[in-house]
């Protein structure tokens, strides 16, 4: 019977818990990603945690980014499906006091 290995989160548990936050080193990377921002949104949301507190978490989902880029791009039931990212013209009536961007060959 093989042993059973966690992943710790330092620092993630709730003000009002001090014991070590610990998930299943099982789990695959879209499992681990999920974890972290449920934490986030949790210490964001109810905790109130400062933005330099909150940043440790958001760092755990940096390192899992390319592994969720390579390994769960694919559209999968259950989740929205991905929106093509956009960037705003920024020189549309939209945006005040905006003037079109020059560009400049070097």
């Amino acid at each position: 019977m093989p042993k059973e290995r966690f992943i710790s989160c330092p620092g993630a548990s709730r003000d009002t818990d001090g014991s070590e936050l610990l998930g299943r080193a099982g789990w695959d990377h879209l499992a681990q990603a999920q974890a972290l921002a449920t934490t986030y949104l949790d210490r964001k949301t109810q905790e109130l945690w400062s933005p330099e507190r909150l940043l440790p978490l958001l760092a755990g989902l940096l390192e899992l980014e390319p592994w969720l880029h390579q390994w769960h791009a694919a559209e999968q039931s259950g989740y929205p499906a991905r929106q093509p990212r956009s960037t705003p013209n920024l020189s549309t009536p939209n945006y005040p006091n905006s003037a079109p961007i020059a560009r400049h060959s070097v």
